[in-house]
């Protein structure tokens, strides 16, 4: 018997975005990749709640890079750019919380 399966149903990747203090960051760019071959298997932005979620059929268990990042605007901080492997799983996905700390040198005030 082979150590990975054929997904019959499609399984949740989930990605949840929050800050130091636990506030959900709405607008990071979420992706995850296949590690294999760089298969896309979600690249968006969070929701209101912090939030990237897509769903994924495909062999399992499989490795993927995560990555994450939000970028300052003129009245939002800056983070530190996120990355990590994870492992999709045919019986729980991926749900994943990832805590982005700010930037300190980008964000530091003007002299």
């Amino acid at each position: 018997m082979s150590e990975y399966s054929n997904i019959q149903e499609p399984v949740t990747v989930k990605v949840t975005v929050m800050d130091i203090e636990d506030a959900v960051i709405q607008n990071a760019k979420v992706a995850v990749f296949l590690t294999s071959d760089r298969t896309e298997v979600l690249n968006t932005e969070t929701d209101a709640s912090g939030i990237a979620e897509t769903t994924y059929s495909g062999p399992t268990p499989v490795e993927v890079e995560v990555r994450c990042r939000k970028a300052s605007t003129k009245d939002s901080p800056r983070y530190v750019n996120y990355s990590c492997v994870e492992t999709i799983r045919d019986d729980t996905g991926l749900d994943l919380n990832i805590i982005l700390a700010e930037d300190t040198n980008f964000n530091k005030p003007p002299h």
